[in-house]
């Protein structure tokens, strides 16, 4: 079965200048370590050629100079560019600063620059996609979604998925599901989210080399993760990780010979569980999918 290609958000760019265009989608910062020298990572997300000033202080209103690497009454705000990739990242030394408050603002507030405003509150949301596959039907929930949470808050999603095949077809796990982080980034350039391509492998006598089937794509791409989620579409930075704790086999049904090498197990109906933990939410609410098609087979008996 052919599965649709793999689609990625476009980036656009907006000229430094052009200070009316320019979007600031979300902004993070991590949570310091206890003790000496303590780093904060803030990570800008926007459309490149975007501009915006980072403040940051410490308790005593000093200002934190990025050129400098330390606090004082004399720096200023730091101005950045959102660069080609859609993603600015910098670095804060705490020092001793008993807490380091960071302000992200238009670098042109006179004009009509954009800064997107994070929500009081967000959801997070994991969803079973079926995308390149057919005669296959999700059974009760399709998605499952945290309760209420402060933007760069902490939550979990217990899920469990159920699918089931039309009944002259079979479902064939050929894989146990896994996650990767960097590997479910839709919006990366390289080594993010793969969609298995439907490659069916072969030797030169015309037998499956089943050891490539749904782990690497013909362009010799690797699938690293299950899980897709797209920061610049959903205009929200979220960290978080996926445990899959059990595929189940139900209704089992025979091995078909054109899958043998490359099966967990044949099924009329397959269920995923597992939870999402959340560590940082993002700025609004985050739409984390489970792409079925990367693990799953549906055949004829």
């Amino acid at each position: 079965m052919k599965a649709r290609k793999k689609t990625t958000t476009a980036v656009k760019s907006v000229d430094p200048s052009d200070t009316k265009n320019h979007k600031i989608f979300s902004y993070a910062t991590s949570t310091a370590p206890n003790g000496p020298n303590r780093k904060k990572t803030i990570t800008v997300r926007g459309l490149p050629g975007s501009t915006f000033t980072l403040l940051a202080q410490n308790e005593n209103n000093e200002v934190y100079s990025f050129q400098g690497g330390g606090f004082d009454r004399t720096a200023s705000g730091f101005t950045g560019v959102i660069p080609s990739d859609g993603v600015f990242k910098a670095i804060v030394n705490t020092q001793r600063a008993a807490g380091v408050d960071v302000r992200l603002m238009s670098s042109a507030p006179e004009t009509a620059t954009q800064v997107i405003t994070a929500a009081s509150t967000v959801k997070a949301n994991i969803e079973c996609v079926t995308t390149g596959l057919s005669n296959i039907t999700i059974v009760s929930a399709s998605s499952f979604e945290s309760g209420a949470i402060s933007v760069d808050g902490t939550t979990s999603i217990d899920f469990i998925f159920t699918v089931t095949a039309d009944a002259a077809k079979v479902i064939n796990l050929v894989r146990q599901p896994h996650f990767n982080y960097d590997g479910s980034n839709d919006d990366s350039n390289g080594g993010g989210f793969e969609l298995y391509d439907g490659t069916v492998y072969k030797d030169g006598g015309g037998s499956i080399v089943n050891a490539n089937a749904h782990s690497i794509n013909v362009n010799g791409v690797k699938i690293l993760s299950d899980i897709k989620y797209n920061p610049i579409a959903d205009e929200s930075d979220i960290a978080f990780k996926v445990k899959f704790e059990k595929s189940e086999l139900l209704e089992p049904q025979e091995v078909q010979a054109n899958s043998v090498g490359h099966s967990a197990g044949f099924a009329q109906t397959v269920s995923i569980a597992g939870t999402v933990t959340v560590g940082q939410a993002g700025a609004k609410d985050s739409n984390i999918k489970l792409m079925l098609f990367n693990f799953l087979e549906v055949l004829s008996k």
